[in-house]
């Protein structure tokens, strides 16, 4: 492997681990709150799942998780953003 392979290689790299951040860091924002109550707050399991970037649509966090305030009980993918869950806890209240 000569110093040109490798400079590609390593810019190759670098690119993959921003790609990586800016997805997990979009993925936390949308699965951050329980979808019962909208606490932040939980326990969860710490299995690492294997990310994909040809397929980051595929990716799902299935680490079990607790709420600290309701005990609910979800996966981490079927956490929701905030954002949705007031959307939905507004249109339950105005009915």
């Amino acid at each position: 492997m000569n110093q040109d392979d490798i400079n590609i290689f390593e810019k190759k790299l670098r690119e993959s681990q921003v790609k990586y951040k800016e997805f997990m860091k979009k993925y936390r924002t949308n699965h951050e709150v329980c979808p019962k109550c909208g606490t932040i707050e939980h326990s969860s399991t710490l299995v690492g799942y294997v990310y994909n970037s040809d397929k980051s649509e595929e990716y799902k966090d299935l680490n079990a998780c607790v709420c600290v305030n309701c005990g609910n009980r979800h996966t981490t993918h079927e956490r929701v953003s905030r954002r949705y869950y007031n959307w939905h806890v507004t249109k339950r209240i105005k009915g």
